[in-house]
């Protein structure tokens, strides 16, 4: 993913850790954090923001992109909560339509000898002509076992992500989410209630925003794992691996 770990470290200044996690400023700090995912998306505005006249204009493309990417942080995010690291690919065998595509997968999931059924995230592909409809999975090794054991209507596809991985992994399952022709509903299924909670706070300086983080982070490593500057302001996200034990 690029990014660099970091823990506090005795040699470096304050300056030069903050400098290292974007978040050295003379401005106000919104943060946003998900402790049982381990990440928390800052916000930093340097100017007063107003709304151009070509922002203002209703545009379907450009909505699309913004909550697609909203999605696919919130996919991020309930994958790294409830520790689902198998990609498990269903690939079905004959020409199945996407709404009978889910009709098979809800049914399934639902037979006795798939339960429980791990936590999921579910994305459907194949809506597109000369494309062999799918689904792309993030759950659990047991269950990802026991799809590949039971699935009876097509190929079995399953591998382990690595923690550092993971985003990139909701990244490619929502390749499509901004496409303007994708099929009606929910770009992604997932189970109830699996949501993680966040958190908001407001810092009048840089110091006690990184406080908060370690605290928060209780003394793991830390890193930016990306960043923008817009002109307005400057915001990114900081993670850090919460698990303190190999994941299976």
């Amino acid at each position: 993913m690029g990014h660099k770990m970091m823990k506090p470290n005795k040699t470096k200044t304050m300056q030069q850790t903050l400098e290292e996690l974007d978040l050295a400023t003379d401005s106000d700090i919104i943060l946003r954090t998900v402790p049982k995912a381990g990440k928390a998306r800052y916000t930093i505005r340097t100017s007063a923001r107003t709304i151009s006249p070509i922002a203002s204009k209703y545009c379907p493309e450009r909505n699309q992109k913004i909550a697609a990417s909203r999605s696919v942080r919130t996919m991020q995010e309930i994958a790294h909560s409830n520790n689902i690291y198998w990609l498990t690919t269903l690939t079905f065998r004959d020409d199945t339509e996407p709404n009978k595509a889910k009709e098979l997968f809800a049914k399934f999931k639902r037979t006795k000898r798939m339960q429980p059924f791990s936590p999921y995230i579910c994305v459907l592909e194949g809506w597109e002509k000369g494309e062999r409809t799918h689904l792309h999975l993030l759950v659990n090794k047991q269950t990802a076992q026991k799809l590949k054991t039971h699935w009876p209507h097509g190929t079995v596809d399953t591998r382990q992500v690595p923690w550092e991985e993971l985003d990139n992994v909701c990244k490619y399952m929502g390749k499509k989410f901004a496409e303007i022709n994708r099929p009606r509903g929910s770009r992604y299924t997932a189970s109830k209630g699996i949501k993680p909670k966040t958190e908001s706070h407001y810092f009048k300086n840089t110091i006690d925003s990184y406080k908060h983080l370690l605290d928060t982070a209780e003394g793991k490593d830390l890193s930016n794992n990306w960043s923008y500057n817009n002109g307005f302001g400057r915001g990114g996200e900081i993670i850090w691996n919460p698990n303190n034990t190999q994941i299976e």
